[in-house]
């Protein structure tokens, strides 16, 4: 999964799973790309939270 923080500013991304646990968490700085790993997760559903200064983003992930 990648992201372009270009045009975000700072952006925090993490990935829980259904029951609320934090599996991952990483900070990209303007201007650089974000490359989050998945391939070591479990077969399930997870959330991935993309937060940056002034917005919020959630988006389902389906690992099978």
């Amino acid at each position: 999964m990648e992201m372009n923080a270009s045009n975000f500013g700072n952006v925090i991304a993490t990935v829980i799973d259904i029951q609320g646990k934090l599996i991952l968490e990483k900070q990209i700085s303007e201007g650089n790309r974000m490359h989050l790993d998945v391939s070591e997760l479990q077969n399930g559903m997870y959330f991935v939270k993309v937060h940056t200064k002034d917005r919020s983003l959630v988006k389902k992930l389906i690992i099978e």
